[in-house]
């Protein structure tokens, strides 16, 4: 799960991992959510207002990751 901020003008501010699996996937998902296009901003009572989201992303690997690590290490 990542929770962020869509601020005022519709960017992605604040990204940050509610559910850790890896610290590798938590940074992917981090970089995926920095780069998604902005909002549409949120509006209260007619004022343009800062909204907080969390959603869950889902990977899928083909290969187990401790596996890729290990490759890497070698």
């Amino acid at each position: 799960m990542v929770q962020f901020v869509v601020d005022t003008v519709g960017i992605v501010r604040n990204p940050s991992i509610m559910q850790s699996v890896d610290l590798l996937l938590d940074a992917e998902a981090v970089r995926v959510v920095l780069s998604l296009p902005r909002f549409t901003p949120g509006r209260l009572d007619g004022r343009v207002v800062p909204v907080s989201y969390t959603v869950p992303i889902t990977f899928v690997l083909k290969e187990p990751l401790l596996m890729r690590r290990r490759r890497v290490d070698e």
